[in-house]
């Protein structure tokens, strides 16, 4: 025993590698118990060898920790052997013996330390870098959260006040309309202005209407030479802001397109800026040269505003009633010239300014169709026309009925009928009295307005109109209908 005792020593250093390769596979192919113990541990002193059990099971224990950390070994059976069946009964537990280990290896550090060792202080040097960006993001988030309690403090803060300004708000109006009612009482007793026949409306639109039409004939070109004018037109203002029918356009309608073209942007024109537009006299309608400050420039807007806002709580009445006794009173009629004097030469001059505006911006966007002789006398005459309309819808609109102006945006493509109330084929499609020939056509382009008014003088019955204009329009090609079979 002595004698062994002295030989295994020289020999542990020699054998240790193969010792613990030894015991890794006994220990990996039989069961614990049977583990046969290798020559040299069994011939070891006891100091010895519980050095050596305690490299080999060291050992063992650390490639057992690197080879699990690996990629596990596949256990599909090579092919080879499950198609012969043969080898070692115990080869498939040999299969699944881990691969030889590198047990070493040369670190950044210069140390030699196991594979599995260098992997771990990798992966703890990244755990502590993941750690630093959490901390960070918490830190953020944190800081996020604190603003985001702030904010919604301050849109809590701001909700109550909207709901006191709110409050405030309908308290001022209840009280606004009060005075208003007081007020508008007061000027119906005081003044004498009666709602005009509706003959006489309609036969002062009807000179109107032709006044359009003889204006637009005398003062545009001849006719459209297609050769060289047809693309300047089409880049033109006026004819881009309108829907010209092709049909219009076609060589037989060259000599009467012009002037139709010319009256339909008139009509057009003088419906934005002055029919459609109640308040069109207050500062300011549209002139952007007017010399009053920019809070003036909106009194007109809000005027308007104000008419639509009554309109939509639901009182058609009291908004048309508002709005005839405020025109009243900011646009004095003649007649009450000498009892309001002030207002009176006030309103004048707006609206002088107004026309005179309105002209400039009509020769601009027309200019391209305009003859080129008679210069200053059909801007005169455009003046006239301009202010015919202004003065005419001036005193219709401070009556307590609703005009509403119907153009091509109303009727286009919708289909002719020579019965209707609202509308007549213009008169170079030669059309008699009840001739339905052109039934069904559809509209292409509304030369002259239709001209509706909705309810009466006594504020009421507005949902039935009555016609002061029927509108002129020019229709399409007639869709081919299915012949009739005789009885």
């Amino acid at each position: 025993m002595e004698k062994n005792s002295q030989k295994v020593p020289s020999n542990i250093a020699a054998h240790l590698e193969d010792a613990a390769a030894a015991v890794h596979t006994e220990l990996s192919s039989t069961d614990k118990d049977n583990v046969t113990e290798p020559p040299e541990l069994a011939s070891a002193v006891p100091q010895e060898r519980s050095e050596l059990e305690n490299v080999s099971h060291h050992r063992y224990h650390e490639e057992k920790w690197y080879h699990e950390s690996e990629e596990p070994v596949s256990k599909k059976p090579s092919r080879r052997r499950k198609e012969s069946g043969k080898g070692h009964p115990r080869s498939a537990e040999l299969h699944k013996l881990p691969k030889p280990l590198t047990l070493f290896s040369r670190t950044a550090t210069g140390l030699d330390l196991p594979p599995s060792k260098e992997n771990f202080l990798n992966a703890m040097k990244e755990n502590d870098q993941l750690i630093s960006e959490l901390e960070e993001l918490e830190e953020d988030l944190a800081k996020r959260e604190k603003a985001s309690r702030r904010l919604r403090r301050e849109i809590s803060d701001l909700a109550t006040q909207n709901e006191d300004l709110q409050r405030q708000l309908q308290r001022q109006e209840s009280q606004i309309r009060l005075v208003q009612d007081v007020q508008l009482r007061s000027v119906e007793t005081k003044s004498f202005l009666r709602a005009e026949d509706d003959s006489s409306i309609r036969q002062k639109l009807r000179t109107m209407g032709a006044r359009w039409k003889s204006w637009a004939k005398d003062y545009s070109v001849r006719s459209l030479d297609f050769a060289k004018d047809a693309d300047q037109l089409a880049a033109s203002k006026i004819y881009q802001s309108l829907t010209v029918p092709d049909e219009l356009l076609s060589p037989k309608n060259a000599s009467i397109a012009p002037g139709i073209i010319l009256n339909t942007a008139l009509a057009e024109f003088v419906t934005n800026l002055i029919t459609r537009k109640p308040f069109f006299s207050l500062p300011n309608g549209l002139s952007s040269r007017s010399e009053q400050s920019g809070a003036q420039l909106n009194i007109s807007t809000a005027f308007d505003l104000e008419y639509r806002r009554i309109q939509t709580k639901g009182d058609e009445s009291l908004a048309h009633r508002w709005r005839s006794l405020t025109l009243f009173m900011v646009d004095p009629p003649e007649h009450e010239s000498k009892t309001q004097p002030e207002n009176f030469q006030e309103a004048r001059r707006r609206k002088e300014a107004y026309y005179h505006y309105a002209t400039d911006l009509f020769e601009e966007y027309a200019r391209v169709i305009f003859r080129k002789t008679d210069t200053v006398r059909r801007r005169e005459e455009l003046f006239g026309i301009i202010q015919g309309a202004g003065e005419l819808f001036s005193s219709l609109w401070k009556q307590k009925t609703f005009i509403e102006t119907r153009l091509s945006d109303h009727y286009r493509q919708k289909a002719f009928d020579i019965t209707s109330d609202q509308i007549e084929a213009h008169p170079a499609l030669h059309l008699e009295e009840g001739d339905a020939k052109m039934d069904g056509s559809p509209i292409e382009m509304v030369v002259q307005p239709a001209v509706l008014a909705w309810g009466n003088e006594e504020g009421e019955d507005y949902d039935k109109y009555k016609v002061w204009a029927k509108a002129v329009v020019w229709l399409g090609a007639r869709p081919p209908q299915q012949s009739r079979i005789k009885a």
